[in-house]
């Protein structure tokens, strides 16, 4: 959480001189191979999300996933670019949570469709719901 504190920081100067693009992994890592008893390629999946690497795109004007991946169907490099989402007009019905579910469920899906594969992902929102209920209210 001290990264996303510099981090923010940093972008805020950043974003005050003018127009600026960003790529960031809100995983942190890359998706994840995970294989069978044989050696092969059973599924992936994609990394957890911390909460407050959610938090930062708050700040962003615009949002979009992009999946870069070597494919066993084509056995070669393939590229997929989602949807653009302008993060302010959705958090007006959303939470940037639903937001980074939306963009990361495109991800899953190209992996799927690039490599014949499952690719599981846990959403933040239904997460961060669960994690709300076990927290005790403090009176």
């Amino acid at each position: 959480m001290l990264g996303n504190g510099f981090f923010m920081k940093a972008l805020k100067a950043d974003l005050k001189k003018g127009g600026l693009e960003l790529d960031v992994a809100l995983t942190g890592r890359q998706i994840i191979t995970s294989k069978n008893n044989n050696g092969e390629i059973d599924h992936f999946e994609i990394p957890d999300i911390d909460p407050a690497s959610v938090k930062l795109i708050e700040s962003f004007d615009e949002i979009f996933g992009a999946t870069l991946i070597m494919s066993s169907i084509t056995n070669r490099w393939e590229m997929g670019i989602g949807e653009v989402y302008d993060i302010k007009q959705m958090l007006k019905t959303g939470s940037s949570a639903d937001i980074v579910d939306s963009v990361y469920a495109g991800i899953a899906k190209s992996v799927e469709s690039f490599t014949g594969k499952e690719t599981v992902y846990s959403k933040i929102a239904s997460k961060l719901g669960k994690i709300a209920l076990e927290i005790p209210l403090m009176l």
